[in-house]
């Protein structure tokens, strides 16, 4: 900022951000951590994320979280982006260094916080469920973690996941990237030595795979990237089954701590952000 007198701001940007938790969480992080900042949310049309993520730049903000439908068109509009970013081709967070709103993504770090906390084994064998950008987001975050050392990738369209094995060339070297092709989930067979399984499936195909397609038991854990207050029947059944589950809303929580301590430099309680995010949400 220009000067020390002007309050901080950052915002939330999406198309739709109704029922969205991060505002309520990021207002009562920031009175936790007694800083004087704004919190802003809007809602902007596709067609106009340009305008706003220049506006953002030239109005001093701070920083800004990017809901996950415009994390892939910011690749090509933010002008700026760190090395993770480049590499995951998606933009989850804008991040002012100096005079620039530099893109980062923070969703996958968000998986990797998650499984640290939960001192998992490493190297592991992962299962992406889904060959598409928050599939990639989070394994290109896994890999450079070296949290795990084998990613398949299983998806009902087969070009898709070639592609997304195909895209990880050079970059994945020391953790080899292999698609599966599958007609039907039925037929599927979890690959021998699989322990996580991530599951970041678009909602037209949540309810064709069920916990026992991929032969979930204690043991096994699952991560479920759907953003939402109730988890998803393949995340209840896999818990039933005694499988560990990280669901959605974890994964706002941390991905929302990650960004506030990126802007403000400051650490941030993630059991008051939980707490919040569950307020917000009547849970």
């Amino acid at each position: 900022m220009s000067s020390s007198a002007l309050i901080e701001k950052c915002c939330l940007i999406g198309p739709s951000l109704g029922g969205d938790p991060t505002h309520f969480m990021v207002e009562r992080a920031l009175g936790a951590n007694q800083l004087d900042w704004r919190f802003v949310t809007f809602e902007v049309q596709p067609t106009h994320l340009a305008d706003a993520l220049r506006g953002l730049a030239v109005l001093g903000f701070r920083g800004a979280l990017l809901a996950p439908a415009f994390r892939a068109a910011a690749v090509d509009l933010v002008g700026t982006l760190d090395q993770r970013a480049k590499d995951s081709r998606s933009v989850s967070c804008l991040i002012r260094t100096g005079d620039v709103l530099v893109g980062h993504d923070l969703e996958g770090a968000a998986v990797a916080a998650a499984l640290t906390e939960r001192k998992l084994a490493s190297p592991l064998a992962c299962l992406v469920l889904g060959a598409n950008r928050a599939g990639r987001s989070i394994a290109t975050a896994l890999i450079a973690a070296g949290q795990v050392n084998q990613v398949y990738v299983a998806d009902l369209d087969p070009k898709g996941t070639e592609k997304f094995a195909h895209d990880f060339g050079p970059a994945s070297a020391n953790c080899p990237v292999e698609p599966i092709a599958i007609e039907a989930p039925e037929e599927f067979d979890l690959p021998e030595g699989v322990k996580l399984i991530i599951s970041t499936l678009p909602a037209e195909d949540r309810k064709k795979w069920q916990a026992k397609h991929l032969s979930l038991r204690s043991g096994h854990t699952l991560v479920d990237v759907t953003r939402s207050g109730e988890r998803t029947v393949l995340a209840r059944d896999a818990a039933k089954l005694g499988a560990e589950v990280i669901d959605g809303l974890e994964l706002v929580v941390l991905e929302t701590k990650l960004a506030l301590e990126a802007w403000s430099g400051e650490a941030f309680d993630g059991a008051l952000l939980r707490d919040a995010a569950e307020e917000f949400m009547g849970l």
